[in-house]
């Protein structure tokens, strides 16, 4: 895939001057556009505050799409996610990793399911926190790639799967909790916005398995578990080599 460059072109005195537009830039614009809620929000004063794309921490956030090889640059994708369906609604956002045919690409939802059930629209905060996180993901694609092509060989069980890929999410929580205390923060008291740090990860004093293990009591984090068993299965149930295998351990 070539990258692509937007060039805003303005009128000066000695002609036309054209500017590239970053990349992560043009997808955060993309973003607003697709999810007007990500655009503003209502400080405590009752004013409306806007993403300024050009400052912190959006242009933080807009880095975070780019990788050193343009070939590897993350987009936005206004698609539905993939697990649909009232089950599916406890999936905020979910991120898919560089293939042969297209790039890694990042998707949030724009409503979500409450905790009585009642489907919302999802909030400025909601919006850029999945974002955020799911960016954070992706910096770990090499490790997720290595724990998919392990298992599609049959090299774990269900346990194992769940635990390589929680691990690597657990990762990216506390790197979110890290991006909320330096950046979000600051920019949100500057601002007068109220947040909520429950919305952004895990703080360092809590250990993986204290966090599964409070995941697990209230039923989240079950993806990993619904893809081995309604993907993973399905494939090996189709390969009569793997199945071959299986006898001959």
């Amino acid at each position: 895939m070539k990258a692509i460059v937007l060039l805003i072109c303005l009128f000066i005195s000695q002609g036309f001057a054209c500017e590239e537009v970053p990349h992560g830039i043009i997808q955060l614009n993309r973003i607003m556009k697709d999810r007007p809620a990500s655009a503003s929000i209502i400080n405590g004063d009752g004013n409306l505050i806007s993403v300024n794309v050009n400052a912190e921490p959006w242009l933080n956030i807009s880095k975070m799409f780019v990788s050193e090889d343009s070939e590897n640059h993350t987009v936005w994708d206004n698609s539905e996610l993939s697990k649909t369906g009232p089950e599916g609604l406890q999936y905020l956002a979910e991120h898919s990793l560089r293939t042969d045919t297209q790039p890694a690409r990042i998707l949030v939802r724009a409503e979500k399911m409450d905790h009585h059930g009642n489907l919302v629209p999802t909030t400025f905060e909601d919006i850029w926190t999945a974002v955020i996180f799911e960016l954070l993901n992706i910096e770990n694609g090499e490790e997720f790639t290595k724990v998919y092509k392990d298992v599609l060989f049959k090299k774990m069980e269900k346990k194992e799967w769940v635990y390589r890929n929680t691990v690597l999410e657990y990762k990216a929580l506390r790197k979110l909790r890290k991006f909320y205390t330096e950046h979000w923060k600051p920019w949100a008291e500057k601002n007068k916005i109220e947040t909520d740090p429950h919305n952004w990860g895990v703080s360092e004093d809590i250990k993986y398995k204290d966090w599964f293990k409070g995941v697990r009591k209230n039923n989240m984090y079950r993806y990993w578990d619904d893809y081995y068993d309604e993907s993973l299965v399905p494939y090996w149930n189709s390969k009569p080599e793997l199945q071959k295998s299986d006898k001959n351990k």
